[in-house]
């Protein structure tokens, strides 16, 4: 036995992601995976994704509180640390894995490394200079030992941030993972909406949105259908099927250009990442939107969208990359790091 891998989920969306690593967890004989899940999972409103979870579930991590104010979120994190605290101590894990940047994940590493359990952290290194995620995820990068990066940018600003480059590895994206991309384009009639927090969305009345993701801020007029409860791949075919998604999510950054799927990204709370050629810039108002509605249309965007575009993100065989260097970097794994000059 290698040792004990611990994962940490927080939301439906990340647990997509890390869905095939998991499953490899499970079939090396190695290995004892745990799968830690907390956050939106275990609230109603957001779908009570934990049902839709196929792995044995270690254990529950109760932080969801139905505010979403500062003090609420403190709250929050309080109690999630006592619990994962008590978590920690129960099962032992010999190395935490996370990915990305949100608060849930910021407090449960942070544990962690009071602990002195080892983690991985998956998607480090990038920045939306739109949203407060930052210091989370580069926080999250100080308390790990491996670091599973989607670009090589992304390489060097973890390398930057004095992590050592022996435990930094440019991976690809977990969210483009076996993805072959759409090359026919069909008007569909089909967006998908997936805007975050950044105050009301108006959209031009001439465009109908028939599916809507974490979008509280809409108008009510558009069809609501909600996609936070749907599995990855339900959620996929979902996209394969629009004209465009549209909106704030990272999901328009890195998983619908793999799939040849256009964006419309509104706002800067993306700002930051790399960015295709599939993506359309537009700001939160009609104008700019209608514009980018244009654009989408337009038969020279319609034919560039066929052809081998600029994509940063990649998606081939990252499960097995990051299962692979896991496996071989375990033994003797500790939190002490390695520091060394950079000049």
């Amino acid at each position: 036995m290698v040792g004990k891998i611990a994962v940490i989920t927080g939301s439906r969306a990340e647990y997509g992601l890390l869905e095939p690593l998991i499953k490899r967890f499970h079939e090396d004989p190695d290995l004892e995976p745990l799968l830690f899940v907390t956050g939106s999972h275990l609230s109603h409103e957001f779908g009570h994704t934990i049902d839709h979870i196929k792995y044995p579930i270690s254990a529950t991590i109760e932080n969801v509180l139905s505010s979403d104010t500062p003090v609420g979120i403190a709250k929050s994190m309080g109690l999630a640390m006592i619990s994962f605290g008590e978590v920690y101590e129960r099962f032992k894990p010999d190395l935490v894995v996370c990915l990305g940047d949100r608060y849930e994940l910021f407090t449960a590493i942070s544990v962690a490394h009071v602990a002195r359990i080892p983690v991985s952290h998956i998607h480090g290194g990038e920045v939306t200079e739109g949203a407060y995620d930052d210091a989370f995820r580069h926080s999250i990068t100080k308390m790990s030992q491996i670091h599973f990066v989607a670009a090589e940018p992304y390489q060097k600003r973890v390398i930057q941030l004095g992590e050592h480059p022996d435990t930094v590895f440019n991976v690809g994206a977990l969210g483009c993972e076996g993805f072959i991309k759409r090359t026919n384009w069909e008007n569909y009639k089909h967006l998908i909406l997936c805007y975050y927090g950044q105050g009301k969305l108006e959209i031009p009345s001439e465009y109908i949105i028939t599916k809507i993701s974490g979008s509280h801020d809409v108008d009510h007029y558009y069809d609501h259908s909600d996609l936070c409860a749907l599995s990855r791949m339900d959620f996929v075919y979902s996209l394969l099927r629009a004209d465009a998604i549209l909106g704030n999510s990272s999901v328009g950054i890195i998983e619908a250009p793999a799939l040849g799927v256009p964006t419309i990204n509104i706002g800067d709370r993306q700002k930051g990442r790399l960015m295709a050629d599939s993506i359309i810039q537009a700001e939160p108002n009609k104008v700019s939107i209608g514009a980018a509605f244009d654009k989408l249309y337009s038969p020279e965007f319609q034919a560039m969208m066929q052809t081998e575009y600029h994509c940063p993100y990649q998606g081939r065989n990252v499960a097995e990359k990051i299962h692979t260097i896991i496996k071989e970097r375990l033994p003797g794994l500790t939190v002490n790091k390695v520091f060394y000059d950079l000049t």
